[in-house]
């Protein structure tokens, strides 16, 4: 079967959850999309699984350090404590970024232009942080079985 097909009956079995249950299962759904999310940031993959168009060599102090990137991109952003999970009512969880990364994270997300000082501005490529694939799809499916199930 496939997602589109397993949906409403899903949907269905959801609807007999109390709402303690629903908080635990959109918790658990929360945390592996985090932790899925979070890998793909560290494997510098966008959700389609393309590679992160790549940093620019920057410029060293030093001449030894000339062209060395020294961190991964968003080595920061992909951990527990910048990539959240909130929750706003029983049924409902999501995972994004805190209030400045967000900021960061939807420049990059969406290729937005950003002053670095007040004499220049750059326009980033566009690299997909967060998103959903259809293993991701599919393990939530498995999840929300799993939870109905009682397994």
């Amino acid at each position: 079967m496939t997602t589109d097909t397993l949906t409403p009956r899903i949907t269905a079995l959801l609807a007999t959850l109390t709402q303690a249950e629903r908080r635990r299962l959109s918790l658990r759904i929360a945390t592996a999309l985090q932790a899925a999310n979070a890998a793909r940031l560290a494997a510098q993959q966008q959700p389609d699984g393309s590679p992160f168009s790549p940093r620019k060599p920057q410029p060293a102090r030093y001449p030894a350090a000339q062209g060395k990137i020294r961190q991964a991109l968003f080595a920061r952003l992909r951990t527990e404590q910048h990539l959240r999970i909130r929750t706003a009512t029983p049924g409902l969880a999501e995972v994004g970024f805190s209030a400045r990364d967000e900021r960061i994270a939807r420049i990059h997300h969406y290729g937005l232009s950003d002053p670095v000082n007040p004499h220049l501005t750059i326009r980033y490529p566009i690299r997909q942080l967060l998103g959903i694939t259809d293993a991701d799809q599919a393990a939530i499916a498995r999840t929300v079985m799993d939870h109905i199930t009682g397994a």
